[in-house]
C-alpha cells in the first residue's frame, strides 16, 4: 500500500508540470489505475495540509470542487477572504472531480508565515503542499534559505510526510 502512495504522489508532482487536458494520462495515473486490480486509493483518510503565502491563504470553500470538504484554518493570524492561488492548488490537490485524491475530506490550511514560525509541531497529515516563497531583502539570502530548508527537512524527517513544493515561477522569474 505504501508503494502505491509513493507512485501516486510522484504522479501528482509530475501532473503539475503539464497543462494538457489529459494530464492524468500524461503523468501515468490512468495506467497506474489499470495496473492495480483493487484500484488506486482516492482518499487520504488522515487528510492533507496546504500551506499558502500571502495574507489571503484560504481556498474558496464555496467552490463546487470542495463539496464535502472540511477546511481547518490552523493559522493564528486569520484573514477573511479566499485566494485564487489556494483555490487552484486545491482543485488539483484534493478537488472533487479534478484531483487524484478526490475523496480526501480533511484539509488543514496554514498561512505560510504561521506554519514556518510554528515549526517544530507534530504533523498528522502525511501529504502537504507548500506554496510559499522565501522573499527577503537581506544580504545573506543563502543563509536564510538554508535555515528554512533545514527546518522543513527536520519536519519531513520527524513527522514522515511527503512535502510537495514548487519554485518561484512568478512573472519576474526565468524559471
Amino acid at each position: 500500500m505504501r508503494h502505491k502512495w509513493h507512485i501516486l504522489f510522484c504522479c501528482m508532482i509530475l501532473g503539475a508540470l503539464t497543462a494538457r487536458a489529459d494530464w492524468k494520462d500524461d503523468v501515468g495515473f490512468t495506467r497506474l489505475n489499470q495496473t492495480f486490480t483493487s484500484g488506486v486509493p482516492t482518499s487520504l483518510g488522515v487528510g492533507v495540509t496546504q500551506v499558502e503565502a500571502g495574507n489571503y491563504y484560504l481556498p474558496d470553500a464555496a467552490d463546487l470542487q470542495f463539496t464535502g470538504k472540511t477546511f481547518n484554518d490552523k493559522s493564528t493570524t486569520k484573514v477573511a477572504g479566499a485566494s485564487w492561488h489556494a483555490t487552484n492548488v486545491g482543485y488539483y490537490f484534493y478537488g472533487t472531480t479534478s484531483s487524484l485524491i478526490s475523496a480526501t475530506t480533511a484539509i488543514d490550511i496554514f498561512k505560510a508565515n504561521d506554519w514556518v514560525n510554528s515549526i517544530p509541531l507534530t504533523e498528522l497529515r502525511k501529504v502537504q503542499n507548500h506554496s510559499w516563497i522565501i522573499d527577503t531583502i537581506t544580504s545573506n539570502i543563502d543563509a536564510t534559505v538554508s535555515y528554512y530548508d533545514a527546518r522543513l527537512d527536520y519536519m519531513v524527517q520527524t513527522s514522515g510526510f511527503v512535502c510537495v513544493v514548487g519554485v518561484n515561477n512568478g512573472n519576474t522569474s526565468s524559471t
